[in-house]
């Protein structure tokens, strides 16, 4: 019997050193109370600028997505970080009994032991590393595509709340307009020189004014709460925050390769890291195909005899019916499938470049029409227009008219900035990188 007690110690030991289970049980407290500190904090905030810098420290400091992506990637990393083991090696022990034994016989009852192990005759052990080590750096390759998508969205969203703090500021100046002129309104019909439906003309004005003021509040609220969500900071935060003007790409038309469009698209770029990955995980299932080698040995003592026995097996299993074909089928498919979706997504690519590039430059010339011909006109009549009243050539009424059309005319100004910007941003989505970064390198060359 105390033959057997150094397996049972050895197996004790291996056991022993098995990972043990830890409970990590759920809780939202944690989020819960950084969002009531920073909300307290941020009551006393005064009016501050929040540069693009700053938000784009804090996006990758606190963004959930970022943080989710990045323990994907340390979580691949540690198991490339660990080589293939080999296959466990099996051990068994028991008692053999023996009845109606001979006369002058040992003992009837005797232990034995048995171990076997594999040993694999193919780089499948090697092929399962390479394979981790490629699932890791797809992961690196989606926390870098993945920060690249959200640095562009950021710089979206930024970019357009800054462009509608800007009409927000024209639209003040027509809101002060409007109630100037509603005053003098009111006091000329007191006076007998205009009639109450001139003044309910002007009242309907300036309630008009006050919805385009509510709705361009709503489209900066929902802005700031895009950005919320991608800085991880509570709506207080935001609240009295000013923003810096955007890098907009001021060039004739931006420069761009198709080498660079492919380069920089980050769909491709994962479907490349996809790619790589189906290549590896195919040569791993063709390892699979072929067997290991099984090597087992024995030591045991037959019953009623004082003989020990030695016992040593090589086996193989025989691929005849099972050679991994289902796998390597599946393997082999997934990787077609991925090389299809590649050309399918490079093909997209270029006609969406092409489509939106056009797009862009339409909506650049028209931005660029508006601001130089139609505002600086309409600032020119309004010029105008206030001398000839003050020689009593036109009347009050008539320079208004020139006063409000020269602000309408700088809201679709204001106005069409947010949509050039919004049709920028969409390009760069689509080319990985900001048009100046393009121009910047293509000046470098």
């Amino acid at each position: 019997m105390s033959k057997q007690l150094p397996p049972i110690l050895l197996l004790g030991l291996m056991v022993s050193g098995c990972v043990h289970y830890r409970p990590q049980p759920l809780s939202h407290r944690d989020v819960v109370a950084r969002y009531e500190r920073l909300r307290t904090d941020d009551q006393e905030a005064g009016e501050a600028v929040l540069t693009f810098a700053e938000a784009q420290a804090l996006m990758d400091r606190n963004n959930r997505r970022l943080k989710e992506i990045r323990q994907a990637y340390q979580t691949m990393q540690n198991v490339a970080d660990i080589p293939t083991p080999w296959p466990n090696p099996s051990i068994s022990t028991g008692f053999k009994h023996g009845v109606h034994l001979p006369n002058g016989h040992s003992a009837s009852t005797q232990p034995f032991v048995s171990l076997g192990f594999a040993v694999p005759l193919t780089s499948r052990l090697s092929r399962q590393d390479d394979l981790n080590s490629t699932l890791s750096h797809q992961k690196a390759t989606e926390l870098k595509t993945e920060h690249r998508r959200l640095f562009l969205k950021l710089r979206q969203v930024y970019g357009t709340l800054y462009f509608l703090q800007q009409k927000r500021e024209t639209l003040q100046i027509l809101t002060d307009f409007v109630q100037w002129k509603l005053d003098e309104t009111r006091s000329l019909v007191d006076s007998g020189v205009y009639s109450p439906l001139d003044r309910a003309v002007v009242t309907q004005q300036r309630h008009l004014v006050e919805q385009q003021n509510l709705e361009l509040q709503t489209r900066i609220l929902k802005a700031s709460g895009k950005l919320a969500a991608m800085l991880d900071m509570p709506m207080q935060f935001f609240h009295g925050k000013h923003y810096e003007k955007p890098s907009v790409f001021e060039g004739k038309e931006p420069i761009l390769s198709q080498g660079d469009l492919l380069e920089n698209h980050l769909d491709l770029a994962n479907l490349r890291a996809r790619y790589e990955v189906a290549e590896k995980r195919l040569r791993l299932e063709i390892a699979k195909q072929f067997p290991d080698l099984q090597i087992g040995g024995n030591h045991n003592r037959e019953p009623g005899e004082n003989k020990v026995f030695y016992g040593l097996a090589i086996g193989v299993n025989l691929p005849v019916f099972d050679r991994n074909q289902v796998r390597i089928a599946e393997a082999a498919g997934a990787r077609d499938e991925v090389f299809a979706q590649y050309e399918k997504e490079v093909a997209n690519a270029l006609i969406s470049a092409d489509s939106l590039f056009k797009q862009y430059q339409t909506e650049k010339q028209r931005q660029k029409h508006l601001d130089n011909s139609v505002v600086k006109q309409a600032l020119r009549s309004r010029d105008l227009a206030r001398d000839s009243f003050k020689t009593d050539q036109i009347t009050l009424l008539r320079y208004w008219d020139f006063e409000e059309d020269c602000i309408e005319q700088q809201l679709k100004s204001s106005e069409g900035m947010i949509q050039l910007w919004q049709q920028q941003a969409e390009l760069e989505a689509l080319c990985g990188k900001p048009l100046t970064d393009f121009a910047a390198e293509s000046a470098k060359r």
